[in-house]
């Protein structure tokens, strides 16, 4: 009896050890750099194997300067807590069935979050800055939405944008005009395919750079999807 319950054992051990060998390793985060670029700073969050994109979830922000993304993994797990740079707190904590990310920093310092899954492994998080852009680096996400032309005339509290859009979600964006502290002072959503103008209105109590924006959200879960920008000379309304 005994040599047959070893065989026995030992068949069952053969048989699982193919399956054992084929097991892919544990979702795991194994370290979080943050860099910082003209118009926004990007956390890259390393992981041992791929990502999927479809996983990765905006949930909110900015709420006093904190924005938040989940990664929707069974038994995902972290190697790291996270790290600070360029004024901004990368904190992860894991869950059963997800791992919790919290982006912080001072309030107001950023407007938009963007994400992307790069080279499979590596889940990329761009904080856009909510103050104007330096004049060479004008640049925003994605080519749906361009600016063609920005005019405003002192005293006059409106700034006239055209520009062409494509493939943004049933075709609406928002134009948006900001200070040269990034609050916003006038905002209108538009809905126009193509080439598109509009007017919107704001008040500034005295001359200061500015910027104007267009700007489209994911449809999936409202992070930043295409934005353009311009920074211009913005006159007192």
């Amino acid at each position: 009896m005994r040599m047959r319950w070893i065989a026995v054992m030992t068949a069952v051990g053969l048989f699982a050890l193919p399956a054992l060998a084929g097991a892919a390793p544990q979702l795991t985060a194994t370290k979080v750099r943050i860099g910082d670029h003209p118009t926004f700073v990007r956390a890259v969050i390393d992981f041992n194997r791929n990502v999927a994109a479809r996983e990765v979830e905006f949930v909110s922000g900015p709420t006093r300067g904190t924005f938040a993304v989940r990664l929707n993994h069974p038994g995902v797990t972290t190697q790291t807590m996270g790290a600070t740079g360029n004024g901004v707190r990368v904190a992860l904590q894991p869950g059963t069935q997800a791992l919790h990310i919290t982006l912080s920093s001072a309030k107001r310092r950023f407007k938009y979050l963007a994400y992307a899954v790069v080279t499979g492994t590596r889940l990329a998080i761009d904080l856009w800055k909510s103050a104007p852009p330096p004049r060479a680096s004008d640049a925003g996400v994605g080519d749906c939405l361009s600016l063609m032309q920005v005019a405003a005339k002192s005293g006059s509290g409106a700034v006239h944008v055209s520009g062409t859009e494509h493939g943004v979600f049933e075709h609406t964006f928002r134009v948006v005009v900001r200070g040269a502290n990034g609050r916003v002072l006038g905002r209108r959503t538009v809905v126009d395919g193509g080439s598109w103008s509009t007017t919107v209105h704001y008040r500034a109590t005295h001359a200061q750079p500015g910027t104007v924006e267009a700007v489209a959200f994911s449809a999936k879960d409202g992070s930043l999807a295409c934005l353009a920008q311009k920074r211009f000379r913005l006159p007192a309304s």
